[in-house]
């Protein structure tokens, strides 16, 4: 399942077996022009583990507006803690691909 909530494009993982561990959750930080067909294959890889995953590609132009950068992070921010706040406490992971995201959450 896919959807669009704010700034993240959340895939929840297809339940993979009847188990009461909570599934991680792969907070995935492309990089800026990162085609869609290539970040699809990520998150189908990432969910074909049993892990859900939160994919947000960053605005090129944040990199040089810093009040941009934080909003973008506060956002991310936000909408992890909002999804853990609705299914509970479990591992999660950030990925941030390439030097440019770094730089846009700085």
């Amino acid at each position: 399942i896919i959807f669009n909530m704010s700034s993240l494009v959340w895939s929840y993982a297809a339940s993979q077996s009847p188990s009461h561990k909570p599934r991680p959750l792969v907070v995935f930080l492309s990089w800026m022009f990162a085609p869609p067909s290539v970040a699809a294959k990520y998150t189908q890889l990432i969910n074909s583990l049993g892990w859900d995953c939160a994919f947000y590609q960053p605005n090129a132009a944040s990199m040089w507006v810093p009040l941009w950068s934080a909003a973008n992070s506060r956002k991310v921010l936000d909408e992890v803690e909002r999804a853990l706040s609705v299914h509970g406490v479990r591992p999660l992971v950030f990925a941030a691909f390439s030097g440019a995201p770094k730089a846009a959450y700085a």
